[in-house]
């Protein structure tokens, strides 16, 4: 699936593949899946943006795990339904899910993570960190035959998650550009103290704050 909608434009730059089918690795048929191909479930959708469901059309072909490769922007509550959305695939079709979901920032996107692993009943086997790498080891043994814990899934604080959301994209924004220091203004508002707290901003080595009232009074001066 190519979505071209809202920050999407992968019609654009990609084509869409002819047909789908089962990847064999040790014996498994896997099917792989690119991002928006698991985001068609008619179930969980009162609206679907395509006919076809590739998820679908590779477990009619055998495959016995799907696996998602993923860059899921974020914006507020996005975790929580995708999550939902996830678990609700892997519970209808009976198959065990992983989404391995990209993390970082890339100008005004942020990828949170949350690279999760699901059994065939839906049910959470390993969920990532969100906003920060991580690695998840997974059994698969243990998975197709059911024989593991579930973890309790819960996420942060709202107001946690975005200023996770907000650090992410300010540190990967000056470390990507290449900056060796940072001048921020600060104006007395809730914005710039927030801003001024975030982690980046606490472990920068060269950042300097600049009051807003005195470079406004400095360029009414000139």
């Amino acid at each position: 699936m190519l979505p071209t909608y809202d920050v999407f434009d992968e019609d654009r730059y990609f084509e869409p593949a002819k047909k789908v089918e089962p990847f064999v690795f040790n014996g498994k048929k896997l099917g792989i899946t690119i991002c928006e191909d698991i985001w068609n479930d008619e179930d969980f959708w009162p609206e679907r943006l395509y006919r076809r469901d590739p998820v679908r059309e590779l477990i009619a072909q055998g495959a016995e795990m799907i696996l998602n490769i993923s860059a899921s922007p974020w914006h507020d509550g996005k975790e929580k339904t995708r999550l939902e959305m996830l678990r609700r695939v892997a519970r209808d079709e009976k198959i065990p899910l992983a989404q391995v979901n990209a993390v970082g920032a890339n100008d005004e996107l942020i990828f949170d993570g949350h690279s999760v692993a699901l059994d065939a009943r839906g049910e959470v086997i390993a969920l990532g960190k969100g906003f920060a790498e991580d690695v998840l080891v997974v059994d698969l043994a243990k998975t197709f035959n059911n024989q593991h814990s579930t973890p309790n899934i819960q996420f942060p604080p709202r107001e946690e998650l975005l200023f996770s959301a907000l650090s992410l994209g300010i540190r990967d924004y000056v470390h990507k550009c290449g900056f060796k220091s940072v001048i921020l203004g600060l104006s007395g508002g809730i914005d710039s103290a927030l801003i001024a707290s975030s982690p980046p901003m606490r472990s920068a080595r060269r950042m300097s704050g600049a009051s807003r009232c005195r470079l406004d009074i400095r360029a009414v001066a000139v």
